[in-house]
Order: C-alpha cells, then structure tokens, then sequence
C-alpha cells in the first residue's frame, strides 16, 4: 500500500492507487497531470515501488523499471532514450511482476519520441506498465491522452500542508514558505530546507513587487537578470512572478479604503501579462530580453 502520510494532497488519488493495487486491475498506462512540485513525481516512483514490490527509496534501482526524463542540454527527451524503453518492454521482467517505465516529463517530447510512445500504448505487453508524468497537457498529443488512465494533481493548500510542513520540524519563515509555495509540497520542502533557496526566492518576491513604484529604467534594471537565462529557466522566473501577484491579488480582497480597487485591477492585468508573456518565451520564437522589458513596462 502507498504511505499516505508521505503524501500532502491528493488523497483521492492515493486511495485510489491502493484500491487499484489492492483489487489487482492495474491499467497498462497511467498520465500524472498537474502543476509542477505537487508531488506527481514522488506518487509515480511510490506506486512504481508498489507494483515492482520495492522500496520508494531504492525503485531508481530496479532493474525492472525503465526512468525517462529530458536531456538537460537539448531540453528534450532524447529519441535514443524511447527506443532503450521499447527494447526493455520487449523482454520479460526480471524479479517482478511488471516492467514499470516512467517518462518524466513527457511534454518534452519530439515528434519522433511522441511516435514511439504512441505506439507502445496502442500495442500494450502484458506485462507493462507506462506511467507519465506532465505538468503542461497543452502539449500531450490527444492520441496519447486517450490510451492512458489520467489522474489529475492539484495543489494542497490551508492546514494540511502547514501540518506536513511542520512534521518535519519547526521553522521561523513557515507562513512565508506557506505564501511562496503556493500549495506545491515540494517547492514548499526544498524552501524549508534550502536556506540559499529560501532567501533567493524572498528576493524575487521584493522584486517583482518593487516594479510598481519603479521609473521605466528602473524596471529594466530590476528585470536585467532574466535576459541571459535559457527560455525555460525565464519561465521559472516568471513563474514564481506570477505566484508572488496571486498571494497579493489575494490579500487585496482582504483590504478595504482608497486605491484598494486600483491594487486589485493592477494585479490582474499583471498576472494575466506575466502568464501571457511566460507562454510566448516557451511557445513561440520571441526576443527574450524584449518580452522581459515589454512585460515590466507594462507593470503600472
């Protein structure tokens, strides 16, 4: 069975996996969706334990279980990796019941790649079991969609998270992770234990903040250390740019008294320009630095 301690959220699915367990009905492909850091990847490699009757601690290790994930130069799961795992689903396991194969972000898939994994789904082995994990559906064939279980991951915000969070011990910034991680336990986890991580992530919240009240040059300066970032990496940026606009979105509900109406209009119009300009950089081939600087001049 799955710890579910392990787990913050998500307990459907959790219960859900054990029932699936407990009743042997084990699907021949599973789709992990959600946001990032909500724990899709710790739930696959826990039921991964599960069905190669291992350990979550040692399942990297199974000769049983094939593990996919992107080239961190070529940003894209390489075409190489895909025919690895269809060779290895064309034996038998070798201790356990099934071959397990985890494909971590399988959004970054190219067409070659999408091909294949396509493929297997259509001819699923008996003995298999293909668990994929994505954090962007947007970009998942639809073909892929339909061949697999999907289970959908949200994240867990109010008590629960504090709770877990503070099972691993007391903190002086707890709110202040609670506000940064937006509901995302591992976010929330490497804030807790990552001081360096915690304090730089403090620093993009006061910056993001400062573009209000800053001059236009200003602006450009606060925003001048994303230009030389990869796309995605900017993406991340922006992506904690527009966690830090929700929270205060948030608190301004909260407010009462002049200009209140003002700062909620102001944070909408920034969070909606923030994702539309984070969705250009990974979609389409803009001028990063010009996407940054047209972003920031329109924080007003």
């Amino acid at each position: 069975m799955i710890a579910e301690r392990e787990f913050v959220g998500n307990t459907k699915i959790v219960r859900y996996l054990d029932k699936v367990l407990e009743k042997g009905c084990v699907s021949h492909a599973y789709l992990f969706e959600g946001p990032e850091r909500v724990g899709k990847m710790t739930m696959a490699l826990a039921f991964a334990a599960e069905l190669l009757q291992d350990t979550s601690s040692d399942v990297l290790a199974n000769p049983d279980l094939v593990h996919i994930y992107p080239d961190e130069e070529k940003k894209q799961i390489s075409v190489e990796a895909m025919r690895g795992m269809q060779k290895s689903l064309s034996y038998f396991p070798l201790k356990a019941p099934y071959k397990v194969v985890i494909i971590e972000k399988v959004e970054m898939l190219g067409p070659s790649g999408a091909n294949s994994i396509l493929k297997t789904l259509e001819e699923p082995g008996a003995t298999s079991v293909i668990i994929l994990v994505a954090s962007d559906m947007k970009k998942i064939l639809a073909t892929i969609k339909s061949r697999c279980q999907v289970l959908n991951f949200n994240a867990a915000f109010g008590p629960e998270l504090r709770e877990f969070l503070l099972r691993k011990g007391p903190h002086a910034d707890i709110d202040e992770i609670l506000e940064l991680s937006q509901g995302r336990p591992g976010m929330a986890i490497g804030l807790l234990e990552d001081a360096e991580l915690l304090q730089e992530a403090k620093a993009e919240k006061a910056r993001v903040l400062e573009l209000f009240y800053q001059g236009n040059y200003a602006r450009m300066e606060s925003a001048s250390h994303i230009y030389g970032l990869e796309k995605e990496e900017a993406a991340a940026v922006l992506n904690g740019w527009i966690v830090t606009l929700r929270s205060e979105l948030l608190k301004s509900f909260a407010e009462t008294g002049v200009g209140t109406q003002e700062k909620k209009e102001k944070m909408k119009a920034a969070i909606e320009k923030t994702m539309l300009t984070r969705e250009d950089i990974l979609e389409r081939n803009v001028n990063l630095k010009l996407a940054i600087e047209n972003l920031v001049l329109n924080f007003k």
